[in-house]
């Protein structure tokens, strides 16, 4: 089960991550070019 729901996370992290590329909002991300969720305060 572990397994499972680790490869499913690691696909949904991949999927979110080439989204983020895709769009590349100026807002969104910090110094660097780090990504910076909005209302995060960490």
């Amino acid at each position: 089960m572990e397994d499972k729901t680790t490869k499913e996370l690691k696909e949904l992290r991949q999927v979110i991550y080439k989204r983020q590329e895709e769009i590349k909002a100026p807002t969104d991300y910090g110094e660097g070019g780090v990504y910076v969720p909005k209302g995060s305060n960490g």
